[in-house]
């Protein structure tokens, strides 16, 4: 009896996770795309094999950019277009999606010389509509490059939004961005490093030094190796060392290098950071010179996460220090007094 109980729950547990597998490899799809993009290319692009606009203007030239979006679904599609100037973000990859404020050094950023006819349009069903970006290039001649992209945004439906715990609404939006890399010469623009600042900040609820580094001319950055060294006050032992490779820098952009400070607090006090910066043969070095504070020290301290479940781990530890201290007093008490009333029994 006890061996077939135990195979008609076997059976009965493989038709569930049959039934499961069924639904899940059937459920119908809550989070597709339904959608997608092709730049037309014109006459005057550079190099015909890339699929963004790679485009040599004259001062002062019109042109009008096309980018086809296609509506792969039964049903009518609402997308919202966008122009934003090329940035450099924190994981260092060229961002071109990103609505960052301008660096100081972008003289002529992407929409300021783009417009777009239309800024949301409907693609029919099963079927296409063209983005259109009227250009107009400075007047002023220019070298290098003005970089950056043309942004297609689709929202998720109404029945996709998640609610976290918090009760807070999360809209998952899909987008594709069509790369604009515009130039009037053939002059080549040598990048040109800066260290701006040294400072602390939280990045992704960690305790991090970030090193605001500016590339202030119209010229990509690849392959870029950073390393940098901290040390304490005088110190000539680095208190910590980390490297980051493969990084690209957008024209006129701040790439805000993390240097994570670790799972321990971090103290107040005088630091010194070195940083050197390579791509091929070209190279820079800095030295700057900062203070964490005691308020920004506790501060942070108080809301890294890393910090908090380390004090949390060691509270956890002396809690169980203390209780087994508690409990060996306790065996003591018992066998002290079982020793003494056995001693008075004898007696």
């Amino acid at each position: 009896m006890q061996a077939r109980l135990i195979v008609f729950k076997m059976i009965l547990l493989a038709a569930v996770i049959s039934a499961m597998l069924y639904q899940t490899a059937f459920a119908a799809p809550t989070d597709e795309v339904y959608f997608s993009v092709k730049a037309v290319i014109p006459s005057n692009q550079i190099d015909t094999r890339k699929t963004y606009f790679d485009l040599k203007m004259e001062p002062d030239a019109k042109q009008t950019l096309i980018v086809n979006v296609y509506n792969n679904s039964q049903q009518p599609l609402k997308v919202k277009v966008g122009v934003q100037a090329a940035s450099t973000n924190q994981g260092g990859l060229i961002d071109y999606s990103t609505a960052k404020t301008p660096d100081a050094s972008l003289k002529t950023p992407l929409s300021a010389i783009a417009t777009l006819q239309a800024t949301e349009l409907t693609i029919p069903a099963a079927g296409s509509a063209p983005v259109k970006v009227d250009l107009t290039m400075p007047h002023d001649q220019f070298d290098g490059i003005i970089l950056g992209g043309i942004v297609v945004t689709k929202s998720a439906p109404e029945e996709n939004k998640a609610a976290t715990t918090s009760g807070v609404a999360i809209n998952n939006t899909y987008s594709y961005v069509v790369g604009v890399q515009l130039r009037e010469t053939d002059t080549v623009v040598k990048p040109v490093l800066h260290l701006k600042s040294v400072h602390t900040a939280l990045v992704n609820h960690h305790t991090t030094l970030v090193a605001s580094v500016q590339n202030s001319e119209a010229a990509i950055v690849q392959n870029l190796t950073f390393s940098a060294q901290l040390f304490k006050g005088t110190d000539t032992t680095a208190l910590k060392s980390m490297t980051k490779e493969s990084v690209s820098m957008a024209p006129n952009s701040v790439y805000d290098f993390p240097f994570d400070w670790g799972a321990s607090p971090i103290q107040a006090g005088d630091y010194r950071m070195h940083i050197k910066a390579t791509s091929g043969t070209d190279a820079w070095e800095w030295d700057q010179n900062f203070t964490v504070g005691s308020v920004d020290a506790k501060n942070l301290n108080a809301t890294d996460v890393t910090t908090q479940q380390t004090a949390t781990n060691n509270e956890t530890v002396m809690l169980y220090v203390l209780g087994g201290i508690l409990l060996l007093l306790i065996v003591a008490i018992i066998v002290f007094s079982v020793a003494k009333r056995r001693k008075n029994e004898e007696v």
